[in-house]
């Protein structure tokens, strides 16, 4: 199995390939954003695609615009896609849910998960799982999200910082097609089950084939 890592010019994309490439039969390519391979891709050369954390911001054309239309182009055509923290929130402003800013800012803070969906990415990992954060931009929940999308984690109603930030969406994915996102960083040492979570996209790899 093969898979393309879009490194969005950040650190954390060497733990996500650390991840990948302890499981058995995953070789992993990694391109910077302004260098996706586009026609490798579109010849069916990747079986799935992972949009790493970054530093900018989704909604940023110059900074993501290559992200975006890899998610438009291929995701809608059924290529699994995964994105994390910056790579969640393209995928969300892409299928047309808004961002704003968290009144409390989470970098390197970890929080409890409530599990919506019990299968597919989340398969395996419980509520209460402990995920590491490094964000400060969130889906705004008091806005349409899409009805595109499923939501299918958040924070633990009862944290603190949901108090704070008011609801903390933490994992989403399409209705009709394998494009799933997480805000959270599963490559973190502080996540409690990143490697589960790496393998669930595996399978969902496997099962789109």
């Amino acid at each position: 199995m093969r898979i393309l890592i879009i490194d969005n010019y950040d650190s954390f994309t060497y733990n996500l390939i650390h991840l990948f490439a302890e499981i058995p039969g995953v070789d992993a390519d990694v391109v910077r954003n302004d260098e996706v391979p586009l026609s490798k891709i579109e010849k069916g050369e990747y079986d799935g695609v992972i949009i790493s954390p970054g530093p900018g911001d989704p909604t940023d054309e110059e900074y993501f615009g290559q992200n975006t239309l890899v998610i438009k182009k291929f995701g809608t055509s059924g290529l699994p896609i995964l994105g994390v923290c910056l790579g969640f929130q393209g995928i969300a402003t892409t299928f047309g849910a808004h961002l704003k800013q968290a009144a409390v800012p989470q970098h390197g803070k970890t929080s409890r998960l409530e599990v919506i969906e019990s299968e597919g990415m989340f398969e395996g990992m419980p509520s209460g799982t402990e995920v590491m954060r490094y964000h400060s931009l969130m889906i705004d929940t008091k806005k349409d999200i899409s009805d595109d999308l499923v939501i299918t984690a958040e924070i633990d109603p009862l944290s603190a910082t949901v108090q704070q930030n008011g609801r903390e969406i933490m994992g989403i994915r399409h209705k009709k097609y394998p494009i799933h996102g997480v805000q959270f960083h599963p490559e973190s040492f502080a996540t409690d089950l990143g490697d589960k979570l790496a393998k669930n996209f595996v399978k969902i790899i496997e099962a789109s084939k």
